[in-house]
């Protein structure tokens, strides 16, 4: 079980910091208008959110089993 709980840190991690840079970087955001694009706004921050509910978990599966 804790290598699952590893691997969900570990993909919650990447999966999160790449999402936020997708997010921060502007070329990425805007389309040929030049306007920022609402969905992939909401859909990187909901990106960004389950990947640390994945970091969470991951936390829960490695740590739970050694707390008693």
């Amino acid at each position: 079980m804790g290598a699952i709980g590893t691997i969900l840190i570990v993909v919650g991690f990447i999966v999160g910091n790449i999402s936020g840079y997708m997010l921060s970087n502007t070329a990425s955001m805007k389309d040929s208008n030049g306007k920022v694009i609402k969905s992939k706004e909401v859909l990187f921050a909901a990106v960004i959110a389950i990947s640390a509910i994945m970091i969470l978990a991951g936390q829960y599966i490695v740590v739970a089993p050694n707390s008693y």
